[in-house]
């Protein structure tokens, strides 16, 4: 096999290796929005979304968390207010 073949075998696979990276990080942000569209019905969702949002962008202990991990943090947690709340009804 030539040396420019072999260059080009190697560019492909890098290529393909980073368009399987690329589509795997679309396919997690599909499945994101998909998660957040099911469960963000309660406006307060939203609000403490954008809250935490806001607080991750000022201050350095919030720079963790990343978008998934606030949705979720925060999902989780009005739900289960919620549903404590309708079980006590």
């Amino acid at each position: 096999m030539s040396k420019y073949l072999r260059q080009l075998c190697c560019l492909c696979c890098v290529l393909f290796v980073v368009d399987a990276k690329i589509m795997q990080g679309h396919l997690t942000a599909i499945r994101h929005a998909r998660w957040f569209e099911e469960n963000a019905f309660h406006s307060g969702i939203k609000v403490l979304v954008r809250l935490l949002r806001d607080l991750k962008k000022r201050f350095v202990g919030f720079s963790g968390l990343t978008t998934w991990m606030i949705d979720l943090l925060v999902g989780v947690t009005v739900l289960r207010c919620y549903l404590a709340h309708v079980s006590h009804c």
